[in-house]
C-alpha cells in the first residue's frame, strides 16, 4: 500500500471523501480510453477494518461505494484511520510498475555516465601513449573541429606528462617509485572528481609513518591542481558529451516510444474532454515496458470538461510544467480568454506540460527553466497580494466569516497584470526552447515521432489559416503592377524582393534630389517602399510556414522540428501580442540581463504549491483564517 499526502492539508472528512470520489470518477473515464490508472481508494484500508456482508459478491466498484457510505456516517469509528498527524491522507494499492520519472533518470544515470567517462579516458590515454592521435580525432569527430580536437588532445598529453613528472619527483624524494598504471589511475580518477583512498598511495612503497602524512598531503594537492586545470576541463567537456551521446543512443528507442505515447495520451484526453493539469514524469508510470505504454496516477487536480461544464478547477501544477494560466481560478480565466475558449486553454496546459516531458525524456533536464523560475516569482506575487487583501478585509470587516469565494477574490492579480506576466512568461518559454533546441540539435533531430493524425490536422489547419492571412494581406497592398507581379509570382524569392526593394530605394533617392519631381510621387514611392519591407517580412514568414507544412506531411517528424511547432501553436492560443503593453516595466527593459541572475537562484524547493483538492478547502487554510 502507498500513502500519499495531499499538497494542501485536508481536515474535514467530507472534503476528503469528495476528493477521493473526484479522482475515482476521472479514473473511470480514463480507463474507458484504455489507459491504466491508479487512484486513492478507501476500500484498500477499510477491507482490513470492517467486513461487509456479501463482500465476495461485490465488484471492486461496489465495494468502494459501500465503504464510502460507511465513512460518511456521522461519528463513524474509522475516519481517524485515514489521518496522519490530524490530516487526512490518501491510500493507494502498491504500484509495481516503475514511474516514468525513474525511467527517464535512468537514461542518464550518473553512475553509468561516470563509468563510461572513466572507460573512455583510460582508452584515450593508451592511444596517446601509442601516439595514435588520428584514432582519437576520428573517435570524437562528431563533437568538434579537427583543430579544436587536436589542440585539446595536445593539452591532455602535456598535462599527463607534467603530472607524471611531478608524481615521480614526489616519490623519488621518498626513495620509492610508482608504476605508469598507478599514475594513470590517479590521473583519471582525480580528473573525474573521485577521491583517492589514502591506502592506495602506499601499495607499492614502504614509508615511515612520519612520511605518510606529508606525502599524502603533497599528492592530494597535486591531484587537486591537476583536476582544476583548464586544459583538463576542455577535454572533460568532450568526454561528457561523448558519454551522454552513448547513453542517449542506448535509450533512444525507448525515448521515441515514450514521446509517441505522450502525444497519443494528449489526443485521448482531449477526445474525452479530460484535463489533468499536473502532468509530469512522476505522475505517469510505465504500464508495459515492451512498448513503454503509459499509465496515469494522481488525478487530484484534473477534471472532466467534456460536458461543457467547468467546475472545481483551481490553481494546479508544478513550475517546470505549468503556465501562468495554471495559477488562476476559472472566473479570471473566463474574463481573460472568454468563456467559449476556456476548455481550450485548460487543454493547452496539458499540451505545454507534454512538450516539457518530451524534452526531459530526450535530454534528461528541464526545458523551460527561466519560464519555470518566472512562474515561482509570479506565484510569490500572488501569495503576497492574497495576504495583503486578506489582512485588509479582516481589518475593515471584523468578525465577518471568510468564505471560499472571498479567498478566491483575494488570490488574484488584476487581469491586466496577468496579461503582462503571461506575455513575459511566453517570451521566456520561447527563448528557452529556441536556445536549447540549438544546443541539443543533434539529439533532438535523432528522435523522430509518428504524429497522431488528430494533431497533424490541428497544426496543418493552423498553418493554412496563417498562410491565408498572409495572402489576404498581400491583396490589401496598393502597389504598382510590376511590384504585384513580383509578389504574386510563386517562384519569387526573398532575394528578388530585396533586390527590387533596393532599386526602389535608389529610385526614391534620385527622385527626391530631382527638383522637378512632384512631391506626391515621392510620397507614393515612399509608401510603396514601406509596404515592400513588410512584404519581405511576410514572405519570410510564408516560407517558414510552408517549410513547417512540408515537415508535417512527412511520415515522421523529429523532436527538433515538432517542439517549436507545438509551442508556437500553444502560444497563439494562450497569449496575444497586444498584451506586451501590460508587461512589468522592470522586466521589459531587459528580459535576459535582469532576470537571468535572479531567476537562476531560485531552487525547486522554494516552490509553494497553490493546489487545492476542493474549493471548500480554501477557507480553513490556517494562514488565511479570519
Amino acid at each position: 500500500m502507498v500513502v500519499k499526502i495531499p499538497p494542501q492539508p485536508i481536515t474535514d472528512i467530507i472534503a476528503y471523501l469528495l476528493a477521493v470520489a473526484h479522482e475515482r470518477q476521472l479514473a473511470q473515464k480514463i480507463i474507458e480510453l484504455g489507459i491504466k490508472v491508479v487512484v486513492p481508494c478507501v476500500s484498500s484500508v477499510m477491507k482490513h477494518l470492517h467486513k461487509l456482508d456479501a463482500t465476495k459478491k461485490m465488484s471492486l466498484c461496489e465495494m468502494e461505494d459501500a465503504y464510502l457510505a460507511v465513512l460518511q456516517l456521522s461519528g463513524n469509528q474509522y475516519a481517524d484511520q485515514f489521518r496522519i498527524k490530524g490530516n487526512y491522507v490518501f491510500f493507494m494499492e502498491y504500484l509495481d510498475d516503475p514511474f516514468l520519472g525513474k525511467v527517464v533518470r535512468e537514461f542518464y544515470n550518473k553512475e553509468m555516465l561516470i563509468n563510461l567517462k572513466r572507460e573512455y579516458f583510460e582508452k584515450d590515454l593508451i592511444l596517446l601513449h601509442k601516439h595514435d592521435k588520428i584514432g582519437l580525432l576520428y573517435k570524437y569527430k562528431h563533437i568538434g573541429t579537427v583543430k579544436y580536437l587536436d589542440e585539446t588532445f595536445n593539452e591532455l598529453q602535456q598535462t599527463f606528462k607534467s603530472f607524471s613528472r611531478k608524481v615521480d619527483s614526489i616519490s623519488n624524494s621518498y626513495s620509492t617509485s610508482l608504476g605508469m598504471w598507478k599514475k594513470k589511475d590517479w590521473f583519471v580518477n582525480s580528473s573525474l572528481g573521485k577521491s583517492i583512498d589514502e591506502s592506495s598511495f602506499f601499495e607499492h612503497g614502504d614509508f615511515d609513518n612520519d612520511d605518510k602524512a606529508l606525502i599524502v598531503k603533497r599528492l592530494n594537492t597535486l591531484l587537486k591542481q591537476t583536476a582544476e586545470s583548464s586544459k583538463i576541463k576542455r577535454y572533460l567537456d568532450i568526454l561528457d558529451q561523448e558519454a551522454h551521446w552513448t547513453a542517449f543512443k542506448y535509450g533512444s528507442g525507448k525515448m521515441k516510444m515514450i514521446g509517441n505515447n505522450l502525444l497519443m495520451l494528449l489526443v485521448l484526453l482531449e477526445s474525452m474532454g479530460l484535463i489533468l493539469r499536473d502532468l509530469k514524469v512522476d505522475n505517469l508510470f510505465i504500464a508495459d515496458d515492451e512498448d513503454m505504454e503509459l499509465g496515469v496516477i494522481d488525478l487530484e487536480t484534473g477534471g472532466y470538461i467534456g460536458s461543457g461544464k467547468i467546475e472545481g478547477i483551481v490553481p494546479a501544477g508544478m513550475p517546470s510544467n505549468m503556465t501562468i494560466s495554471n495559477l488562476l481560478f476559472v472566473n479570471q480565466l473566463q474574463r481573460i480568454y472568454g468563456e467559449e475558449n476556456l476548455s481550450t486553454i485548460l487543454h493547452m496546459q496539458d499540451w505545454y506540460a507534454t512538450i516539457s516531458m518530451m524534452y526531459e525524456t530526450t535530454i534528461g533536464s528541464i526545458l523551460f527553466d527561466d519560464a519555470r523560475n518566472y512562474i515561482i516569482l509570479v506565484n510569490r506575487e500572488i501569495d503576497a497580494r492574497l495576504a495583503i487583501n486578506h489582512s485588509d478585509f479582516v481589518r475593515k470587516n471584523p468578525g465577518v466569516r471568510i468564505t471560499p469565494d472571498m479567498i478566491e477574490s483575494f488570490f488574484s492579480l488584476s487581469d491586466e497584470e496577468i496579461k503582462g506576466r503571461t506575455w513575459q512568461f511566453w517570451t521566456l518559454a520561447q527563448q528557452n526552447l529556441q536556445r536549447k533546441c540549438l544546443q541539443h540539435k543533434t539529439k533532438l533531430t535523432e528522435i523522430e515521432y509518428e504524429l497522431p493524425p488528430e494533431l497533424k490536422r490541428k497544426f496543418t489547419n493552423d498553418i493554412e489559416e496563417e498562410l491565408q492571412q498572409i495572402q489576404d494581406k498581400y491583396r490589401s497592398y496598393k502597389l504598382t503592377t510590376a511590384s504585384i507581379d513580383y509578389l504574386n509570382n510563386p517562384t519569387t524569392t526573398i532575394t528578388v524582393l530585396q533586390n527590387n526593394l533596393a532599386l526602389k530605394e535608389l529610385l526614391f533617392v534620385v527622385k527626391k534630389n530631382h527638383r522637378t519631381t512632384k512631391n506626391k510621387i515621392n510620397v507614393k514611392l515612399e509608401q510603396e517602399i514601406d509596404i515592400y519591407k513588410d512584404c519581405i517580412t511576410q514572405k519570410q514568414k510564408e516560407e517558414e510556414l510552408l517549410a513547417k507544412k512540408n515537415l508535417l506531411n512527412q511520415e515522421h517528424i523529429s523532436a527538433f522540428d515538432l517542439l517549436p511547432i507545438m509551442l508556437h501553436f500553444i502560444t497563439k492560443v494562450m497569449c496575444q501580442d497586444e498584451w506586451c503593453q501590460y508587461r512589468p516595466e522592470a522586466v521589459a527593459t531587459s528580459i535576459g540581463r535582469k532576470y537571468t541572475k535572479s531567476l537562476s537562484n531560485i531552487a525547486s524547493e522554494d516552490w509553494k504549491s497553490t493546489i487545492f483538492t476542493h474549493k471548500d478547502a480554501l477557507a480553513p487554510k490556517s494562514k488565511y483564517k479570519n
